[in-house]
């Protein structure tokens, strides 16, 4: 699954290909951000953050679009289910995703 949306693993350890703006392999604690995709849906530009950090960041996109500010649980999303989120400090819209190792 990770290597279909397009992570690479090295070693033991799964990484996003774009190493110079995420160089730590990916953890239990990570959610996976997909910033782009192509024309067949498949992600181009993946990041990713903490759980933390994304709880702080990252609020539900509906409701953003809508003017209310509901910052998201990342520890109540399901595993790999991918959902919309939109980092609230920029209004970046992302899709995000918790994986599993």
């Amino acid at each position: 699954m990770l290597l279909a949306q397009g992570f690479v693993k090295d070693g033991d350890s799964w990484y996003v290909k774009n190493r110079e703006w995420f160089p730590d392999a990916l953890n239990e604690n990570s959610i996976a951000i997909i910033y782009e995709r192509d024309a067949n849906g498949k992600p181009t530009d993946l990041g990713f953050c903490s759980k933390t950090e994304f709880s702080e960041l990252y609020t539900d996109s509906d409701k953003y679009k809508s003017g209310q500010i509901i910052y998201l649980d990342a520890n109540k999303i399901p595993m790999n289910q991918v959902i919309s989120a939109t980092k609230c400090a920029s209004g970046e819209f992302v899709f995000s995703q918790k994986v599993r190792f």
